[in-house]
């Protein structure tokens, strides 16, 4: 049962750390793909939503991109170098949190060209609709908590020569070997 079900659990934590990869992966295609991103997009945001700093877009993909990168390479790094005993509970948590945390930097990008874009009065960008794009990278790190939580499940259980699964097998055994001598 252990071959099997530490296979699954390795199953669950590598989808994992794959899908914590996609945020990386989903930027530098929508950059590739993006026609014409304006050069200067606003970095930062007063009180009342209005603009107060800019940066170069090329400075704010890269600073979306590295630190996206680091989430990948430690969920890499947990995926190499801590053993299969920690439970599917924490692994798939840890894996949720890089996930979200890799799909908020890295929509940073899209949301601050996006807010660049719907400036329909020129200098004018308030910080409006483009940030309710955020919201997806919560729900990147459930989908990914999720999916590893249950890709970890142990669904293939060695099966005893009866047709009974081995767990179902070793209970009865123990209910007789208990029990069977009264």
């Amino acid at each position: 049962m252990t071959t099997f079900g530490g296979r699954n659990m390795r199953f669950g934590r590598v989808l994992g750390a794959v899908l914590v990869w996609v945020p990386v992966a989903a930027l530098v295609v929508t950059r590739a793909l993006w026609q014409v991103a304006p050069t200067r997009v606003p970095a930062h945001w007063q009180g009342p939503g209005v603009a107060d700093s800019f940066q170069s877009s090329t400075w704010v993909l890269w600073m979306a991109i590295w630190p996206a990168i680091a989430c990948g390479a430690i969920a890499i790094a947990v995926l190499v170098f801590v053993g299969n005993d920690a439970s599917r509970w924490a692994s798939a948590s840890g894996f949720g949190v890089l996930a979200l945390i890799a799909a908020a930097i890295s929509l940073q990008w899209v949301v601050e060209v996006l807010t660049a874009a719907q400036g329909a009065i020129p200098g004018d960008y308030r910080l409006g609709q483009p940030s309710l794009i955020y919201f997806a990278a919560v729900a990147w790190g459930g989908v990914t908590f999720l999916l590893a939580l249950v890709g970890g499940r142990g669904s293939l259980r060695p099966v005893a020569s009866d047709g009974k699964s081995a767990a179902r097998a070793r209970l009865g055994r123990n209910f007789w070997q208990h029990f069977g001598n009264t």
